[in-house]
């Protein structure tokens, strides 16, 4: 059915048992009254019951266009719930995603950083956290600053917070695989990989920066014994070689020593 009109005295009921029984079977189907006994209170406890209109039946020139606009309300209700759920599917995928985002930043090695614009952490995950030594509360870039100073590989040219990797991607920059020396107040010396590039938000411009920061020190401690290493080893080969070179002409010297 479309569209349900109602006497307001039935023979075993009235209009409003017929309301509930209608609305129980389908809560946006249009139910209007129309009775030649109804007055202004019986109308009201219609309303009240879930009748989309109320006429008398000296006025039923009224029906066509109150069916019309019922009709019209039902579909626009049924456009609201049908938006409504899709709302709420959407709700349920974006709090998915984010839990999935969450989980995967928070079991990924690398420590990730994102600032905004204004140079405040965003979002951290617990690596970047326990790498670059900063407690829950520290939420400002120059937090980091306050706790490290950096420099290059040389160790000497040193970076400041306009121009570490994460302040050059605030600027546009896109930086991979940048190395960097960190050094804090009780003298810990960290070798940190980073990469960092400025992100856009959708209709707004570039809305910050993010990066990834991996604690290298340990393949770097690594990589300076097997130079040291290969330094000993040269000099090794260079020192048996001199030693060859002198042997020989003394061996000469010896023999010719020998037979005099």
């Amino acid at each position: 059915w479309d569209v349900v009109v109602s006497d307001w005295s039935l023979p075993v009921m009235n209009a409003i048992d017929a309301c509930e029984i209608v609305r129980a079977a389908d809560p946006d189907m249009p139910f209007l009254i129309v009775s030649g006994t109804i007055d202004e209170e019986m109308a009201v406890d219609g309303l009240r019951a879930g009748a989309d209109d109320f006429m008398s039946k000296n006025r039923l020139a009224r029906l066509r266009p109150a069916i019309d606009r019922a009709l019209r309300d039902r579909a626009i209700r049924r456009k609201e719930r049908h938006s409504s759920v899709q709302l709420d599917v959407q709700r349920v995928q974006i709090a998915r995603s984010e839990r999935l985002l969450r989980r995967v930043l928070d079991t990924v090695p690398d420590g990730v950083l994102v600032v905004s614009r204004e140079r405040r952490i965003i979002d951290s995950n617990p690596a970047a956290r326990q790498l670059l030594e900063l407690s829950d509360h520290e939420e400002d870039l120059d937090a980091i600053h306050r706790h490290w100073t950096f420099t290059l590989p040389d160790k000497v040219t040193t970076l400041d917070g306009t121009t570490a990797p994460i302040a050059r991607a605030l600027r546009g920059e896109t930086l991979d695989r940048f190395e960097l020396v960190g050094r804090t107040r009780d003298g810990t010396v960290r070798h940190f990989m980073t990469s960092a590039r400025p992100f856009e938000d959708e209709g707004a411009g570039r809305a910050g920066a993010v990066a990834t920061f991996r604690d290298v020190t340990h393949e770097r401690e690594t990589q300076e014994q097997l130079m040291l290493s290969d330094r000993l080893a040269s000099v090794g080969m260079l020192a048996a070689g001199v030693a060859h070179e002198i042997n020989n002409p003394l061996a000469a010297c010896l023999a010719n020593l020998e037979l005099i």
